[in-house]
């Protein structure tokens, strides 16, 4: 999986760790539970125990089916991988690793390797495809070879690194009307036409730069 940014997250749950009393009474329990209900302290400082940290190094890591749920799964990283945004990104990013692994090992041509790949998603995903459709999902497979897949994540960009978005947060006083925290196209509430802009951008192949202002295009 290729990194795009260092990945730190000092408060990654650990599973099946979620009640553990890290040693402390039932007393300090419920002590602590009045404070993290009041924001006075946090889960994370009151049981330590519960979290742990992961990190990864940018560039391309191995990573086997737990590191790799980890760094999809992470949702407090620092210096801005902490985001839904971020987090998207880096599920596309091993999607794509996935298929690029997967076609680079033949095993779309070995049928042996097709059925236990299959079985093995038929486990761990719900799913109406049969055994017997198998053989489309090869063909499509092989129809994929060499495409060229390109991703994007649409966001609302970052201010401190003076990356644009194409989404923006309502005002306080315009966010009443939602009752809830949203997110709109930064051209305006129920106007996306630098969406459909951007996204034609990339069909055609070009280099999409989001400014201030408009999309910038180039070959």
């Amino acid at each position: 999986v290729n990194v795009r940014n260092t990945l730190d997250d000092y408060k990654y749950p650990i599973e099946d760790k979620e009640d553990d009393p890290c040693e402390k009474t039932p007393e300090e329990i419920i002590d602590l539970s009045a404070q993290i209900a009041t924001g006075s302290a946090s889960e994370t400082d009151a049981f330590p125990c519960r979290y742990k940290y992961i990190h990864f190094d940018k560039g391309v890591q191995h990573m086997n089916g737990e590191t790799a749920l980890e760094f999809v799964r992470s949702r407090h990283g620092v210096n801005g991988e902490g985001s839904d945004f971020a987090r998207a990104q880096r599920q596309q990013d091993v999607i794509n690793a996935i298929r690029d692994k997967s076609l680079s090992l033949g095993i779309i041509l070995n049928p042996l390797k097709v059925l236990g790949a299959f079985n093995i998603i038929k486990d761990n995903i719900d799913t109406n495809a049969r055994v017997t459709e198998i053989d489309d999902f090869i063909n499509l497979a092989n129809k994929m070879q060499g495409a060229k897949i390109t991703s994007t994540v649409i966001d609302f960009g970052d201010e401190a690194k003076k990356r644009y978005g194409l989404l923006t947060t309502p005002s306080i006083g315009n966010a009443a009307k939602y009752r809830q925290w949203v997110l709109i196209p930064r051209a305006g509430d129920g106007n996306f036409s630098e969406i459909k802009e951007y996204l034609t951008c990339i069909e055609e192949g070009l280099v999409c730069e989001i400014g201030e202002e408009g999309i910038k295009r180039r070959r």
